[in-house]
């Protein structure tokens, strides 16, 4: 399936098979609807076959730029299960409402065995005892993530579901026909 046809039948669900009418608003709105979908949870991860990325960070800076990555969403953290053989750890993501304890009580911070990272916005914190520690910032940590699935550079020829599952891509174009109604019917 193109794009293009994800266009057409959204405008089409609208009365508007020539996409005169809908066209750029259709590809604004099936743009919110892939990133609400993702954002809500409502996935597997294959139906995203194009966006879910793993790469290896270190933390040599702390915190971590992620920019370049276009993180939407961390699916997990981890380091090189080959290199765990001398110094064993357990890296875990960490809300930041859970942080607020490990700075408010020395009985939440990590051990010699955890490193807890939490993210503020386009960067990562690692956490980890200062003292006694089997982390290294110079680690290589595998970062598995959801990378923000940006379509402001598709063509018309794009093949979509190359990108994502037909599924997923068809409860897309239904939410993005459903938010074109609303936003009609608000405007009338």
């Amino acid at each position: 399936m193109i794009y293009n046809d994800i266009l057409t039948q959204i405008c089409a669900q609208l009365g508007d098979p020539n996409m005169d009418t809908y066209g750029n608003r259709a590809k604004y709105h099936f743009e919110r609807a892939i990133a609400s979908l993702i954002s809500e949870g409502n996935y597997s991860l294959d139906d995203l076959r194009g966006y879910h990325k793993v790469t290896t960070i270190t933390f040599s800076s702390n915190p971590k730029e992620i920019t370049s990555l276009k993180v939407l969403k961390i699916i997990d953290l981890f380091p090189n299960p080959a290199s765990l053989l001398a110094n064993r750890y357990v890296v875990e993501i960490k809300q930041l409402q859970a942080m607020r304890l490990v700075s408010a009580d020395e009985e939440y911070y990590p051990t010699k065995e955890e490193v807890y990272v939490y993210k503020i916005g386009n960067y990562l914190y690692a956490v980890y005892n200062t003292t006694a520690s089997n982390f290294t910032t110079s680690d290589n940590l595998y970062l598995y993530y959801i990378e923000d699935p940006d379509l402001t550079g598709w063509l018309s020829d794009t093949v979509a579901d190359s990108y994502f599952c037909i599924s997923f891509i068809y409860k897309a174009i239904d939410i993005a026909v459903k938010t074109l109604k609303l936003e009609e019917s608000i405007a009338e």
